[in-house]
């Protein structure tokens, strides 16, 4: 928690973000997105899914995170920094939002041979709004809910 808050404020600063990051779409809306980074090395890498937060407002988006998503893969994490729907856009709110999430999740089951990525060790970490849907993604309400045509999947 200590480097979540560090990154984000800015005090944190190990040295330059070494890297790769890639866009990738999970959805056709325009905020169906998440940017994928991956740090040096072999892996498999444990993965940590950021949430924003910002009160679902559109104003506040994904690019709140960056920081943090460099840091942590700066220490060898990959990151899944998810951008989904906010209130003000089609479909946002309850399930399009939730939807976003579940989608966006899933996806890293694709992603993972190609990307080496680590599912054994997935972390969802959030900030207020974002909060508030990690803690959804790692409930077994999640399992229950099944928004759209892919159902939602836990892996343990």
């Amino acid at each position: 928690m200590a480097l979540a808050l560090a990154a984000c404020t800015g005090v944190w600063r190990r040295g330059p973000y070494h890297g790769t990051t890639e866009r990738i779409a999970y959805g056709p809306a325009p905020s169906n997105f998440a940017e994928l980074r991956m740090p040096a090395g072999p892996g498999p890498h444990p993965v940590v899914v950021l949430l924003h937060g910002g009160y679902y407002q559109r104003r506040y988006g994904a690019d709140y995170f960056v920081p943090l998503a460099e840091a942590l893969t700066t220490e060898g994490f990959a990151t899944w920094n998810v951008e989904y729907r906010r209130l003000g856009e089609d479909g946002a709110g309850y399930p399009g939002t939730f939807r976003d999430v579940a989608d966006a999740t899933n996806l890293l089951a694709r992603l993972a041979p190609s990307r080496r990525l680590d599912l054994a060790h997935v972390t969802a970490l959030g900030h207020s709004a974002g909060g508030q849907l990690a803690l959804w993604l790692a409930s077994g309400s999640r399992l229950r809910f099944a928004p759209s045509d892919a159902s939602a999947r836990r892996t343990t």
